[in-house]
């Protein structure tokens, strides 16, 4: 009887080694074991506010222009930013811990206390109130004249105190610093007549920088420092010439993902998801009350930074629909081509999407191009197959859509929640081949319904074009990539095998039971 535990006890040892063999060798490793790791968890609401902003300084700069400074308060969850108030009057919101108050009368005193909010609207109370007073408009001074292409101006060139251009492939920063507070402008342009445009500061500072961007790389472009005295002088400070640099990155990055806008207060809250791309690096979002804003200057500034939420405060105090088009962009200066969500305020009705007669859209699915890494996704029918790890290029053909189109808009949504969509701008290429959208990795596996919409100027509906896209996670095992469904088959197969190992084993107990 011995002798029979025996050789069943070898038997499921040898039985425990093949299995565990076989579960090494074809289970992929999906994800890396940490030693450690931390979870945040939030049980219940947050109805904490955060701390009280202390310290807060205010500095009168110039007759029009007074700097606040504070220290920054904490959260028990997510500090999102604090609120400015100058005469018990809200007049900023800002995630930084200074605010520059422009647009002044001299010689006048103003009450200021800042308050912190967190990511769910609890306010704090309010800081300490200080009071300073604005100075009087001073004598203005003496300066020398030049001549330069504009006529006769002052000459403020013992004003500039350093100054360093750093070129970009599509703009440059100018960094520079002056004597005393001036509010600088910087021109710029091909020529020295400044053809493209000025950039104006709207406050007094001693330390300035100023971001041109738009510029077309490896060109040289001429630029003029220029500034205002606090008395009001205006004169030329320097002038010089800046290459920018050659192309190397011309790749768009993904757009965000989640874009959402609700109602809050008197205003908007957007929140949305940043894409992936390694170079990222920020988002500038726009608003109209027209339609979604086509390009980064469409429309009134709401944000722009590398964070995941704004507040479009005042957007809610008059009825009507609000587009917003949130722009992102990389280091290179690379712009996707636009997500956009709307939101209606009030009881204004739904703007008019009638079909045109004009100009029929002769547009099918089969017309639409999908790119993963730089290959065609093949389309068959109103199907398409895409990697969900990566980033999909969504491309149609210039020539298949109108002329007088005003936009194309993308709509995904999630076949297992409806509720859940996203919307995206095509914009044309360059070279005005395509209308193209990059989109960040969808990250999971299923089904996703997409519709695109093709407007005209007259932001009237020319037809839509319906199609699926179907989503299949990619796993990475060394140098080869297992899909989400080669995965799962891999496992149950597995899982089989396990199965007839244990047959084996109860087979083998009964062999020996019998021999005993």
């Amino acid at each position: 009887m011995q002798s029979a535990h025996g050789r069943l006890s070898l038997f499921v040892a040898l039985v425990l080694c093949v299995a565990t063999l076989v579960f090494a060798t074809f289970v992929p490793p999906t994800h890396a074991i940490l030693d450690t790791f931390t979870v945040q968890t939030m049980v219940g609401a947050d109805t904490t506010p955060p701390s009280i902003p202390t310290n807060l300084v205010a500095t009168p700069i110039a007759p029009t222009q007074i700097d606040l400074a504070w220290d920054a308060s904490t959260d028990d969850w997510l500090l999102s930013g604090y609120h400015v108030w100058r005469d018990d009057i809200l007049i900023a919101t800002t995630t930084a811990i200074t605010y520059v108050d422009t647009g002044l009368t001299a010689s006048t005193t103003y009450r200021y206390y800042v308050t912190a909010f967190d990511s769910v609207f609890n306010e704090s109370a309010s800081s300490t109130e200080v009071s300073t007073t604005t100075p009087s408009v001073p004598e203005p001074p003496d300066e020398e004249e030049i001549r330069t292409t504009y006529g006769t101006r002052l000459s403020l060139g013992k004003q500039l105190v350093s100054l360093e251009v750093v070129p970009g492939q599509y703009g440059a920063v100018l960094r520079y610093t002056t004597r005393d507070a001036i509010r600088g402008v910087v021109r710029y342009g091909e020529s020295v007549t400044y053809e493209i445009g000025s950039l104006r500061e709207q406050a007094f500072l001693r330390i300035h920088e100023t971001s041109i961007m738009g510029l077309k790389p490896n060109t040289e472009y001429s630029f003029s420092v220029e500034g205002e005295l606090i008395s009001g002088r205006y004169g030329v400070m320097h002038t010089g010439n800046f290459m920018t640099l050659p192309v190397d990155d011309v790749f768009a990055p993904g757009n965000v993902m989640n874009l959402e806008a609700e109602e809050s207060g008197d205003g908007v809250v957007l929140t949305w998801e940043n894409p992936n791309d390694a170079d990222f690096d920020h988002v500038r979002i726009l608003r109209s009350d027209r339609f979604y804003p086509t390009d980064t200057a469409d429309g009134w500034l709401v944000y722009e930074g590398d964070g995941e939420a704004a507040y479009d405060k005042g957007a809610a105090l008059r009825d009507g629909w609000r587009y917003y088009t949130v722009f992102a962009y990389d280091t290179q200066g690379n712009i996707s081509s636009g997500a956009v969500t709307a939101i209606l305020i009030g009881d204004a009705p739904p703007p008019e999407t009638e079909t045109s007669t004009t100009t029929p859209l002769v547009l099918t699915f089969l017309d639409i191009q999908f790119f993963q890494e730089g290959d065609r996704i093949a389309s068959q029918s109103e199907h398409a197959l895409i990697d969900g790890s990566k980033q999909l290029t969504v491309s149609v053909p210039y020539d298949a859509v109108p002329e007088h189109l005003k936009t194309i808009i993308l709509e995904v949504r999630d076949s297992a929640d409806p509720s859940r969509r996203a919307q995206f701008l095509l914009r044309v290429d360059t070279a005005h081949t395509a209308y193209t959208a990059t989109l960040a990795p969808f990250g999971i596996a299923g089904e996703f319904p997409v519709t695109l919409t093709v407007y005209d100027f007259a932001t009237r509906d020319l037809g839509q074009v319906y199609g699926m896209l179907d989503s299949r996670i990619t796993f990475t095992e060394g140098f080869d990539e297992v899909t989400f469904f080669e995965y799962v088959i891999r496992t149950a197969y597995l899982v089989l095998f396990l199965a007839l190992l244990a047959l084996l084993v109860f087979l083998g107990r009964r062999l020996l039971r019998t021999g005993s």
